[in-house]
């Protein structure tokens, strides 16, 4: 039997859907929605980090925003052990696709106002920093920098397009990583490392702006991802490849696990790292681990297929 669920909601103000949808239309999106709504907060990302702070283990949450957002709440929820749920409102949302959570704010209320259920993820740490969905070094960091530049724009088809563009004229610029992997030292020349938390899989169920989810969230696994297109007609491969979610099938990208892993950078001292797209200077090495099942996320029960 379906009840009405209520939450406490608190939505950072600048992220992405936010911005594009403007305050009154959120507002009264959420009003017209069938969520029980305790207390609404639409704040600025410092004053919404603030008054998270607050929440107790009993307190039913739900956090509106991009990855971001979600990423830098997650520390305080790991701290007090409570549990909150994810309304998408980024401009990739990639811990809701993993989650199984509606991309469309409506669809997403409607979907936490029925039964839900709490379910343990894993977190990425990166020294003393943390990651929920990725971290990314060369490409990544600078390829989420000129998305935050164009997010004003929420046209996919345009958004990819630039994105592309930029990761294009980058894949040239190869960077020398040192890794150890579980124990062992390797060197890789690269223009883009991608390490996550769990594996990706390749998402081939139907066009999307990202084509790649994690089926699992609880395996205790880093991901590891190199890519080096050697070509034009590689880079050409790659992100078209991506695009349709074949991207394992193509030889620009190596992949590999692991429960520990270690990056350095020959003669640099710190590195731009994407975490969860928010850039950074981080100092070297980089030290990757999975705490396993240190977050509790309040997700929709799925519906049964008829």
């Amino acid at each position: 039997m379906n009840t009405q669920q209520s939450y406490d909601i608190y939505i950072n103000q600048d992220a992405g859907t936010v911005r594009h949808i403007g305050r009154e239309d959120l507002e009264r999106r959420l009003s017209e929605s069938s969520i029980g709504i305790r207390k609404l907060f639409i704040l600025s990302a410092p004053e919404l980090l603030s008054k998270i702070s607050q929440i107790s283990q009993g307190d039913r949450v739900l956090i509106g925003g991009g990855d971001g957002t979600i990423r830098s709440c997650a520390k305080h929820f790991m701290k007090s052990n409570a549990s909150f749920g994810v309304l998408p409102l980024g401009t990739m949302n990639l811990l809701a696709q993993d989650l199984n959570i509606p991309n469309d704010l409506d669809a997403a209320l409607d979907a936490y106002a029925h039964d839900t259920r709490t379910m343990p993820m894993d977190v990425g740490i990166v020294n003393d920093d943390v990651f929920l969905c990725c971290a990314g070094l060369g490409v990544m960091p600078s390829a989420s920098q000129e998305r935050e530049n164009a997010r004003e724009n929420q046209n996919d088809l345009l958004l990819y397009a630039q994105l592309a563009s930029h990761v294009f004229e980058h894949f040239n610029d190869d960077m020398k990583f040192d890794f150890i992997i579980d124990g062992k030292r390797t060197r890789v020349r690269s223009p883009s490392i991608v390490v996550s938390n769990n594996q990706y899989e390749p998402n081939k169920s139907k066009l999307k702006k990202i084509n790649f989810t994690r089926a699992r969230l609880q395996d205790g696994l880093l991901g590891l991802y190199s890519i080096a297109p050697k070509s034009f007609m590689e880079k050409m491969n790659l992100l078209w490849m991506l695009k349709l979610g074949n991207w394992k099938n193509t030889r620009a990208i190596k992949t590999q696990t692991a429960h520990s892993l270690s990056i350095n950078m020959p003669q640099q001292q710190q590195a731009l790292v994407s975490l969860d797209g928010e850039t950074q200077n981080m100092t070297l090495p980089l030290n990757f681990s999975i705490q396993q099942k240190a977050l509790q996320i309040i997700v929709p029960k799925q519906k049964p297929e008829r």
